[in-house]
């Protein structure tokens, strides 16, 4: 969905660090995605389609019909909105329209949600569950990146993995991991 990038490309403050929106942008959409395809991967949900005589066999069968957990179209377009919203609120800190992107947010995301679940392709469950995702990453994507999580500057956050695991590690600063070092040396030693 390009438009955020169009709203930040015409939006004269958002255009200076375009870029940096951009690239924000596209990890807000890929942590939606990674949840959305991980979750459609592994629970195998009947979409509501199914349990209608109604419909066609073959399109009962496909792999889509299995494919209902959850909401991703309703996650993008929560994830698209509520993005632009958080931006537009964060660098336009004064405005009085800052209720307006979210309540256009909201909006675009019910109505998305009624007509997938109009056309049989999720529950209501499903609906709520990608309306969660999508705004949770819409919003928290940007905000994360505002703020820092550890005050302690001594502390770094480093993520770890190994052959069948991974992790976070809080560590000193190198610098201050080498005079760790080099004291212990000089305890050893004497």
């Amino acid at each position: 969905m390009p438009y955020p990038l169009i709203f930040f490309a015409c939006d004269n403050i958002c255009a200076k660090t375009f870029s940096n929106l951009h690239f924000l942008y596209a990890e807000a959409l890929t942590a939606t995605g990674i949840l959305y395809s991980s979750a459609a991967a592994y629970v195998n949900r009947l979409r509501p389609f199914v349990y209608d005589a109604q419909t066609p066999l073959g399109k009962r069968m496909s792999s889509d019909s299995r494919k209902s957990f959850f909401a991703g179209h309703v996650a993008l377009v929560a994830t698209s909105t509520f993005f632009i919203a958080r931006v537009y609120a964060d660098y336009h800190p004064d405005s009085h329209f800052k209720w307006v992107g979210y309540t256009l947010a909201g909006a675009a995301t019910v109505a998305t949600g009624y007509m997938r679940q109009a056309a049989g392709e999720h529950f209501l469950s499903d609906i709520l569950l990608g309306t969660a995702v999508g705004t949770l990453s819409g919003i928290l994507t940007p905000s994360l990146h505002q703020r820092k999580l550890i005050k302690n500057q001594r502390l770094s956050l480093l993520p770890f993995g190994g052959h069948s695991n991974g992790g976070n590690c809080i560590l000193p600063p190198i610098s201050r991991m080498a005079a760790i070092s080099n004291r212990e040396l000089e305890i050893r030693s004497a």
